[in-house]
Parts: C-alpha cells; sequence; structure tokens
C-alpha cells in the first residue's frame, strides 16, 4: 500500500516534471535557431566586410606600384615632355580609375 502510494506520488510529480521539462527544451530549442540565424547574419556581415576591406586593399597596392611607374618615367623624361608622353596619360588615367573604384577624390 505504502509502494503503491509512492508510486502514484512519483508519477503525479513526473508528469508535472515532464511538462516543464517539454515547454524549457521547446523554448531552448527556439532559442537556439534564433541564436543560429543571428551568427550566420553575423558572420556573412563580416565576411562582406572582409572582402570589401582586402578589395580596398588590392586595389591601394596596385595604384602604389601605378605611382611607382609614374615616379620612373617622370624621373627619365625632361619636364616639358611630360604632357605629351602616353605612358604617363595611361598610368594617370588608370590611377583616377582606380581611385573611383576606392571611393577616393
Amino acid at each position: 500500500m505504502k509502494a503503491e502510494k509512492i508510486k502514484k506520488e512519483a508519477e503525479r510529480l513526473w508528469k508535472g516534471t515532464k511538462k516543464d521539462l517539454d515547454k524549457v527544451l521547446d523554448k531552448t530549442t527556439k532559442l537556439l535557431k534564433k541564436g543560429e540565424e543571428c551568427i550566420k547574419d553575423v558572420s556573412k556581415d563580416l565576411s562582406e566586410k572582409g572582402k570589401e576591406k582586402l578589395e580596398k586593399i588590392r586595389l591601394t597596392v596596385k595604384r602604389e606600384k601605378l605611382y611607382y611607374k609614374l615616379g620612373k618615367i617622370i624621373s627619365t623624361l625632361p619636364k616639358d615632355k611630360w604632357g605629351e608622353d602616353e605612358k604617363i596619360d595611361r598610368l594617370v588615367e588608370e590611377i583616377k580609375n582606380i581611385d573611383k573604384e576606392r571611393g577616393t577624390r
């Protein structure tokens, strides 16, 4: 008789506990899904920012190389020939295009 009472009491307690555990599990699952979406969004955003930064760095390095070439050409030509040289014009135009891509000037 005492064992039956204990068994019934345990079953009664378990029903309430099971309902509470189911609620906690459901809420936890929903929270994890929200967290997963949030992490995906942050990860995507960081990835995009990283790509943009790398592209700016690539353009900056390319621009610096063009300035180096421009300086080499200018240093070998007399000043009065600078406006006539096609290489100088092409390099200046490339530098301007890179500046536009980078969003400067």
